[in-house]
């Protein structure tokens, strides 16, 4: 016997050994340790958020000690054995290495914690699978899992019942979870809550489960697994994910073309069975969802049918299988064409059924917008017709009209409207039975898409639209047939969401985030700047204003996490994967189960990752640990492959190296092959370590929640005690420290060390301050010293974090430290510079600055802190410059201006309501930002060294502009000033405070016009309204209570 064969009985013959006994009893133990894992986690919210994340790590790293323990007590000290193992380890340690460098290193420990769990439950898959039952045990796990998310998905949308039994329990037994948010605007979200990451998980669990039916020798196993797959794809058509319906159609014809010979005419019949039961059940069940007034319970009964035939129709799997084997190649490239085309005849019909559009209100309805819109491609700069026949009623004698229509460019990135132009705007009056309209428009240079708008708002009123369709005006040839609306409800959800989709908001939006990731990269791009990085990052590089947290593709965000390192290692493991699995392939040509669970795996593993490149799928870490542990499975064959040639002729020619010499690229082959050995205590210890990390973050938690509870029961001592146990055992917690919002329906529930010490200083301060105890003075003074320690440690973590630095410029404010807190408030507008929130708090904080400057009798610094308030208005229009998307500053923060502006010019601040500041044109569009306008197609306006001109150019609309809303006493009377540069000749300017008074005059006294009312009542979105019938040339317009009064 050769030394190879010799080093490879003995390691066979220490694997038998090692598997007997106890030994077995505990390996068997660490499977279904991890099968138990496979099944929950899609159910906790596809483990989104921390709080289920770190149970699952805890759980996840005590298999794992218990792993290295089996391993310890078998003598075996094989760790990475494959490339795929060397590039999974190389990703979890490009995270570990970002922990020391990252922009939060709370959030990078948070994430490296994730990818930690995600190779564990590789390798130990990897290392304990060691059959094709064992192996299809872990599919059965994840079909299992699957069918369960789908049944809770299927529920919500049948009315709930199963859900609120299921949530009534966990009431009942204090488990502070429940199921919601399972299904929303017509799509199903189930415990995934977001159908784009759910339809991600349903289409690679549902290839599991065709290997599964297409492995099972019993038919009655297949008719299972078929089962569960029918309700795999049902659910997964109503996620309506139109980016995962894409990647299934061109994910069927590849599955089919992988599988072996003698499989694929079984492939072939399995699929076109569960699609010809599964498409036309969707159908009647979109049809019984969209009728409100529908049996929500014949949801079930058609998913269950669909079910039963799916189980039956395996009966035939040999017949059928025997049947087409014998069928002649020609005959079957034939019939599958014919069958094609029927499918696609069938689609085209189904796609293209209509209806009448009908816009009904009862004559007791309240007025609303009915209608429905349609994006349509035209070429641009041509002139078409709009023809359509169309039948209307208006019973309603106060109707002003009984229908319109309404269309408009869009903006080629549909992000903002800016650039867009209407091109129609008629409203039409009741017809004399069905009448033909058309309505020419030209559309723009550089416009290509429109949006056609037909809608109805009057009680009584009525319209029925029969057909719509644009025409070129010229050569009157037809360019687009309208559906307005389609007979099945089914074709109309699928196809709304692919209508002209380069046009989407959604879409450019994602294409956006690569374009403010790549930037973010640019700035990061060896080591990255951590995990979690894009949600503190991304505001400061944002091309417009967005809230994602997630980057919607997974390669941009490993990119941006861990730089080009992690990169690297991730694209090495999806290049390693592919190889593995063609090397599989080419060593696997026969009809095997392994070979067929391979397959399988793979176009799963490549959904998963395809998927993940346009949204953000793996965020949901329930999803990601599928991906890897079906990676693992692939990588089970692969060790196999490698464990072949261990031993071989390249072992002799390894050991025969010079010592000393530098290594070659064969005994670099050699160490990727012979693999990395690790002593099992070592890796009991490193995961010990490890564990200890979502311990302590887990128990942190429950702290944090105890100190809740407590503040709601007014116990600030207690609540106090709590968080600071917290923050010791989750010191990088900076949330713990400045505070944070637990209740995201209650914003002003603000939790934290220093929220809690500032709340128990204005309860006992009066108390403490008039003591004669020095015991309490001890208190306060060591209430204050631990605020500003935990302030000084938190400023460590502030350079990046918007909502840190916001918090210490708060704390800091409220202390003698008034410029520190300015510069803190100054980062956080610097790190979310689009955010107009940040803008408000800063202007907020200039002026409550400069105020305590004055009552200090500093006025130098009052001043200077005034000029900063005003000084803001350049700074916002800057950022502008930049901004896709323009944002004005809210009402709050030009109060603050008009305040500033009030005190600088020594004006009486008490009696000020508005003061115009024509200057605060932040977004640049000529309007200032304290103004609104009711009509902006009849205006001429300019903005020019502080005069706002407007003139209305049709004199027989009515043209208002307003401003922001105003704060007004019941019972006291105010004047309003408006100054004008052009007076001559102008008698008066109407005006109007919306809600208080009728339409009156403002009469003119040289260039100023002017008048006082007096306030009987008071209204909500109280506002002056100013008409214009002239040209006015505004110099200035304010609102001020009048003295004595």
């Amino acid at each position: 016997m050769s030394k190879a064969s010799k080093v490879i009985a003995a390691k066979k013959s220490n694997k038998n050994i090692g598997d007997t006994g106890y030994l077995k009893t505990i390996r068997i133990l660490l499977l279904f340790g991890i099968l138990f894992v496979i099944f929950y986690t899609p159910f906790l919210r596809g483990l989104y958020f921390e709080s289920e994340q770190l149970f699952t790590e805890i759980v996840l790293l005590s298999i794992f000690i218990l792993f290295w323990v089996h391993k310890w007590l078998k003598k075996d000290t094989s760790f990475i054995k494959t490339p795929i193992e060397y590039a999974s380890l190389g990703l979890v340690l490009a995270y570990l290495l970002t922990t020391f460098t990252a922009v939060n290193q709370r959030l990078a420990v948070s994430e490296f914690l994730k990818y930690a769990m995600y190779f564990i439950v590789f390798i130990m898959l990897s290392d304990l699978v060691k059959s094709e039952k064992e192996k299809a045990y872990v599919l059965w796990a994840i079909v299992a899992s699957a069918f369960g998310v789908c049944i809770i998905g299927i529920d919500s949308v049948a009315g709930g019942k199963i859900v609120n039994i299921f949530n009534a329990m966990f009431k009942s037994v204090n488990i502070n979870f429940s199921f919601f948010g399972l299904y929303v605007d017509g799509r199903i979200h189930s415990t995934m809550q977001y159908p784009n990451a759910l339809a991600s998980y349903l289409i690679a669990a549902f290839f599991i489960s065709m290997a599964l039916s297409l492995t099972a020798k019993k038919w009655w196993v297949r008719g299972i697994a078929s089962s569960i797959g029918f309700v795999l794809l049902t659910t997964f058509i109503f996620t309506l994910s139109r980016g995962a319906y894409i990647l299934l159609l061109l994910a069927l014809p590849l599955y089919l073309l992988l599988l072996p010979k003698g499989t694929k005419a079984r492939g072939v019949y399995c699929l076109v069975t569960l699609l010809g039961i599964t498409v036309p059940l969707a159908i009647l069940l979109s049809k019984t969802i969209n009728n409100a007034s529908g049996n929500k319970s014949l949801v079930w009964l058609l998913v269950l049918f669909g079910a039963l035939m799916a189980f039956f129709v395996r009966y035939t799997d040999e017949i059928a299988a025997k049947l087409l084997n014998k069928i002649k190649l020609s005959v079957a490239v034939i019939g599958s064409s014919v069958l094609v085309v029927i499918v696609a005849v069938g689609l085209v019909f189904i796609f293209n059924a209509s209806l009448p559009l009908e816009l009904n209100h009862a004559i007791d309805e309240k007025d609303e917008f009915k209608g429905k819109t349609k994006t349509v491609a035209l070429e641009s700069n041509k002139k078409y017709n709009l023809v359509f026949e169309v039948e209307a009623k208006a019973e309603n004698e106060k109707a002003e009209y009984a229908y319109m229509v309404y269309m408009k460019t869009k903006n080629e990135t549909s992000i903002s409207s800016v650039g867009e132009v209407v091109l129609i705007d008629r409203k039409f009056n009741s017809t004399n039975g069905i009448e033909k309209k058309q309505i020419e428009f030209e559309l723009p240079e550089s416009s290509e898409i429109v949006s056609v708008t037909f809608q109805n708002y009057y009680a009584g009123t009525s319209a029925t639209f029969y057909e719509a369709k644009i025409y070129e005006a010229d050569s009157g040839k037809e360019k687009r047939n309208i559906i307005l609306k389609h007979k099945y409800s089914f074709a109309e959800s699928i196809l709304s969401r692919f209508e002209n989709i380069t046009a989407d908001k959604s879409y450019n939006t994602r294409i956006m985030f690569i374009k403010d990731g790549l930037k973010i990269f640019k700035d990061w791009w060896l080591i990255g700047a951590g995990g979690g990085a894009w949600s503190l990052l991304n505001f400061k590089y944002q091309s417009f204003l967005y809230w994602s947290t997630q980057t919607h593709n997974y390669f941009l965000q490993v990119m941006v996490e861990t730089g080009l390192i992690g990169i690297l290692f991730l694209m090495l493991l999806c290049i390693f994967i592919v190889i593995g699995f063609i090397r599989l392939m080419k060593n696997r040509l026969d009809n095997s189960n392994n070979s067929i669970y391979s397959i399988s795996a793979f176009t799963a593993i490549i959904l998963l990752f395809l998927h993940s490149a346009m949204d953000f799928d793996f965020s949901l870490s329930a999803i990601y640990l599928l991906a890897w542990q079906l990676i693992a499975l692939l990588n089970v064959d692969v060790r196999r492959e490698f464990s072949e040639v261990e031993g071989g002729s390249k072992l002799n020619k390894s050991v025969k190296a010079k010592v000393g010499s530098k290594l070659s690229i064969v005994n670099f082959g050699y160490i990727l092959k012979k693999g990395l050995n690790v002593y099992p205590v070592i890796m009991i210890i490193i995961s010990a370590v490890v564990l200890i990390w979502p311990i302590l973050f887990m128990r942190a938690s429950v702290y944090a929640q105890r100190a809740l509870e407590s503040y709601k029961e007014s116990d600030l001592d207690k609540a106090i005690e709590f968080m600071d146990s917290a923050i010791e055992l989750d010191y990088l917690n900076t949330e713990y420290i400045t505070g944070y919002t637990p209740i995201s329906s209650k914003p002003e529930i603000r939790l934290g060390y220093i929220d809690l010490l500032i709340k128990k200083l204005e309860s006992d301060s009066k108390n403490l301050s008039q003591s004669k105890d020095s015991e309490d003075q001890l208190v306060l003074k060591n209430y204050l010293a631990n605020a500003q320690r935990l302030a000084k440690r938190a400023e460590k973590q502030a350079k990046y974090n918007s909502s840190l630095a916001l918090n210490l410029g708060i704390y800091y404010l409220n202390t003698s430290e008034k410029e520190k807190g300015i510069d803190y408030i100054n980062k956080s507008v610097e790190l979310k510079p689009l955010v107009p929130a940040q803008w408000q708090y800063k202007a907020n904080a200039l002026y409550a600055t400069a105020l305590y400057y004055y009552q200090q009798d500093n006025k130098q610094k009052g001043l200077e802190c005034l000029e900063k308030v005003l000084g803001i208005i350049d700074e916002a229009k800057k950022v502008n410059e930049y901004n896709l998307l323009p944002f004005k500053f809210n009402e709050e923060t030009q109060i603050y201006i008009e305040k500033a502006y009030q005190y600088k010019t020594q004006s009486n601040i008490n009696n000020f309501v508005f003061q115009s500041i024509f200057e605060m044109d932040v977004d640049n569009d000529n309007i200032p930002d304290q103004w609104t306008i009711n009509n902006k197609t009849i205006m001429d306006n300019e903005l020019n060294n502080g005069i706002y001109t407007i003139e209305r150019k049709n004199k027989n609309i009515t043209l208002c502009i307003y401003t922001r809303s105003i704060e007004l006493e019941e019972g006291s009377t105010y004047r309003v000033e408006v100054e004008l540069d052009n007076s001559n000749n102008i008698e008066y300017i109407p005006f109007q405070i919306v809600g208080v008074t009728e339409i009156e005059h403002l009469n003119p006294n040289n260039s100023i016009f002017s008048s006082e009312f007096t306030v009987s009542k008071i209204s909500e979105n109280m506002k002056l309204a100013i008409y214009v019938e002239d040209k006015y040339d505004i110099k200035n317009v304010k609102i001020i209570k009048n003295d004595g009064v």
